[in-house]
C-alpha cells in the first residue's frame, strides 16, 4: 500500500520527468533550426515543422511546470506533507539546481555575447526565451537527476 507521501513523490518525479524530456525535444529542434537559420538553407518545411514542435514542447513544459507547481501549493497545505516531502537533503537538491540553472543561464549569455561578434542576432526575443528555457531546462534536470 502506497502512502499519500509516496503517491505525492511519485508524481513530482513524473511531473520533473516529463518536464526534462520535453526539454530535450526543445533543445534539439532549436539546435536544429538555428543551424538551419545560421547556414542560410531554405527548408520552409523543415522549418514549420521545427517550429511546430518548438512551440509544442514549450507548451508541454508550461503545462508540467503548472502542474509541479500545482503539486507544490498542495504540499505546503498539508503541514505533514510539507515536511515529509521537504526535508533537508530535498532543500539542498534544489539549492544546487537553482545553481546550476543559473550558471547554465549565465554560460548561455556569455556564449550568445561571444557568438553575436562574429554573427548578427535579428531575433532578440528567441534568444531571451531560450535562456529562460534553458534556465527552467537545467533546473528542473538536475532537480530531476539529484532527487532520483
Amino acid at each position: 500500500m502506497t502512502t499519500k507521501t509516496e503517491i505525492m513523490d511519485q508524481k513530482r518525479k513524473r511531473y520533473r520527468r516529463a518536464h526534462v524530456i520535453w526539454f530535450a525535444v526543445f533543445f534539439i529542434a532549436w539546435i536544429i533550426r538555428s543551424a538551419l537559420k545560421l547556414f542560410e538553407l531554405d527548408l520552409p518545411l523543415l522549418e514549420n515543422m521545427l517550429l511546430l514542435i518548438l512551440i509544442i514542447s514549450v507548451a508541454v513544459q508550461a503545462f508540467y511546470a503548472l502542474k509541479d507547481n500545482m503539486l507544490a501549493i498542495e504540499l505546503r497545505k498539508d503541514p505533514h506533507l510539507k515536511e515529509a516531502m521537504n526535508d533537508e537533503l530535498v532543500q539542498l537538491n534544489e539549492l544546487k539546481a537553482w545553481k546550476a540553472a543559473f550558471f547554465s543561464l549565465i554560460g548561455y549569455i556569455i556564449f550568445v555575447a561571444l557568438l553575436s561578434m562574429f554573427i548578427d542576432f535579428n531575433d532578440l526575443m528567441s534568444i531571451f526565451i531560450t535562456a529562460l528555457i534553458i534556465g527552467f531546462g537545467t533546473y528542473n534536470s538536475v532537480a530531476f537527476v539529484l532527487n532520483r
